[in-house]
């Protein structure tokens, strides 16, 4: 008898136990784990999107092929990184940033040089263009007309961000907010589609052209 209900007192802690961790199984299922959360690095490619541009302008203003021009190497590197209560951080990476101006500064030089027949030289375009190097060229075409850094384009800043199904609000301190469409496969994480309330009408649509964005985690 002592042994039977020894057998039952088993059972019964043993349901006990199995019905204590049903909900918090049930917990664990409705509650997953933030795939967003951690760093995540891009790299955006400008160079096929210039070439598109110029290719249905095959003589610019000044008499100058522009689908000859090298477009090439006009890059910038973002990054976005979310934390599990909330937050976010947006970067555009700055040397990047200075480096595609700078190269967008050398081609217009190239233009200039077709234009004239080659007759100016880089150290005299630089001087024409008020700057001693193509790296003061891109600092320069960083700011604005009041010397301020321009902004570029959305794609920094930081606060607050929320979750729906799979889309992404991302919520400035300052007010302004991006909302992405995204998936996140392992260690990718892709955006296919970006609309930002600091940017016009004109520049959410050009967005839609650098979609999908490709984010490796790390």
């Amino acid at each position: 008898m002592k042994k039977l209900t020894r057998t039952l007192s088993r059972a019964m802690a043993l349901l006990l136990i199995a019905a204590m961790l049903v909900p918090a199984l049930a917990a664990c299922k409705k509650n997953p784990t933030n795939p967003l959360i951690g760093k995540w690095n891009a790299e955006l490619d400008f160079s096929s999107y210039m070439q598109k541009q110029v290719a249905s302008e095959s003589t610019s203003e000044l008499g100058i092929d522009l689908s000859t021009l090298d477009f090439s190497g006009l890059t910038l590197k973002i990054s976005y990184e979310f934390d599990k209560d909330g937050n976010f951080k947006a970067e555009a990476d700055e040397q990047s940033a200075k480096t595609m101006m700078s190269k967008l500064g050398q081609i217009m030089a190239e233009m200039f040089k077709t234009a004239l027949g080659g007759m100016l030289g880089d150290e005299a375009l630089l001087e024409m263009m008020g700057v001693s190097s193509w790296d003061e060229l891109g600092e320069s075409m960083m700011k604005d007309e009041n010397g301020d850094e321009i902004d570029l384009g959305g794609l920094t800043g930081n606060g607050k961000y929320t979750v729906e199904g799979n889309k992404l609000t991302m919520t400035e301190d300052n007010g302004d907010n991006q909302v992405v469409e995204f998936s996140v496969n392992g260690s990718e994480l892709k955006f296919t589609s970006f609309e930002s309330s600091t940017m016009n009408e004109k520049d959410n649509a050009t967005m839609k052209e650098f979609m999908p964005i490709v984010f490796k985690k790390g």
